[in-house]
């Protein structure tokens, strides 16, 4: 498997502000104001980020979710335009959920993540493996048919503007996650 981590922000506490002010910090140049202060922090190279995610599990309004993430979206990447950008989805919301934040998103995005926190996605009958592959968004392998229309719904907005679809946080179980073996 081949991991890249990112960078989760706050969605309901953050301004536009405090979003460019982190990402000049972390990947601004030393002679930008927070680029400055982050060589004075001892680190004069900024850090190099793939991916920054605005929000997470933002299950209350998810079409204030979207038209206020458009807009993060469209000002963070005219600023840094390699960033991939993560909107943080959520699966449990149903079709209608992902069908009303895509039909504002358009082309504002790179990356839908949803967190299949669920203890009934494991299929006792699948090997450890195929169990892990079904949850991270690999359809083939769906031991959740949730899961698998989540995919296949973001999926088909693919044909406006190729994005990914992925996980950015999973739980096996809530308690017991012995049995996990990868």
């Amino acid at each position: 498997f081949n991991f890249d981590p990112y960078i989760v922000s706050a969605y309901l506490r953050h301004t536009m502000d405090d979003h460019l002010n982190y990402l000049e910090y972390m990947m601004g140049d030393k002679t930008s104001i927070n680029g400055s202060l982050r060589n004075e922090h001892g680190r004069e190279n900024p850090f190099v980020i793939k991916y920054y995610e605005i929000g997470n599990e933002e299950w209350e309004n998810p079409i204030e979710y979207a038209k206020d993430f458009k807009i993060l979206y469209d000002t963070i990447k005219s600023l840094y335009p390699d960033l991939n950008i993560i909107a943080a989805g959520n699966h449990w919301g149903g079709k209608e959920y992902i069908t009303d934040q895509m039909n504002i998103l358009n082309n504002s995005i790179d990356v839908y993540g949803w967190h299949p926190a669920k203890t009934d996605l494991v299929n006792d009958d699948l090997p450890d493996t195929l169990n892990f592959l079904s949850i991270v968004g690999i359809p083939e392998y769906a031991a959740d048919l949730e899961i698998k229309n989540h995919y296949n719904t973001c999926r088909k907005y693919n044909n406006r503007r190729e994005f990914k679809v992925g996980i950015t946080e999973w739980w096996s179980h809530y308690g017991d996650f012995t049995n996990w073996i990868l």
